[in-house]
């Protein structure tokens, strides 16, 4: 198996202070947001998450939607993007039926 290195923690290393995302009034650096996204990663490895599964992610977008975005990619795992409008059991028909992990919080 071949591991492609983050284009996040690349980034990180060769310019940790230079901006790397502005959202809702805030500016991360590449270093802050690889240090918030490695502690959701871990988080997320955690409740579970490993390599090649698939987690729903149907939050709003907004800064902590895209943290677990690149945290779900860190732990190999894939995001797959649901309506933030589900009703908790449309949300649940949709996890079950395609095996996707559940949002986790």
């Amino acid at each position: 198996m071949i591991r492609i290195p983050h284009p996040l923690a690349s980034s990180a290393r060769a310019r940790p202070e230079h901006p790397a995302l502005f959202m809702e009034d805030e500016m991360l650096s590449y270093a802050a947001l690889a240090e918030r996204v490695s502690r959701r990663a871990g988080y997320f490895r955690n409740k579970g998450v490993q390599p090649g599964d698939v987690v729903g992610l149907s939050s709003l977008r907004n800064l902590g939607w895209v943290i677990d975005l690149f945290a779900i990619g860190w732990c190999e795992a894939t995001a797959a993007l649901l309506p933030p409008t589900l009703t908790p059991e449309e949300r649940n028909a949709r996890t079950s039926s395609q095996e996707i992990r559940p949002q986790i919080g």
